[in-house]
């Protein structure tokens, strides 16, 4: 048997505050792209991605990355900055 990995990352949007990266997840869920879940990491809000479908393709996750940089740049009205990994 194959050992197991680590599935998910978290990130959060430079700027974003908690209401912002809530935003975007309903805006993914909304489109279809991908239902992602909200995170909290050292006490900053940010976004958790997990994959667990063995179908899921460097294309999916590709798609996924676009997504939340095009939903970041659009800023909900305001500069959010964009995507980054959560440390």
């Amino acid at each position: 048997m194959a050992s197991p990995s680590l599935t998910a990352v978290c990130l959060r949007i430079k700027g974003a505050t908690e209401a912002d990266h809530t935003a975007v997840l309903a805006e993914l869920i909304e489109d279809g792209t991908a239902l992602l879940g909200p995170a909290r990491l050292a006490g900053r809000h940010g976004i958790r991605a997990c994959v667990t479908n063995y179908r899921t393709t460097r294309d999916d996750i590709e798609l996924i990355v676009t997504r939340l940089s095009d939903i970041a740049r659009a800023g909900h009205g305001k500069d959010i900055g964009t995507p980054e990994m959560a440390r």
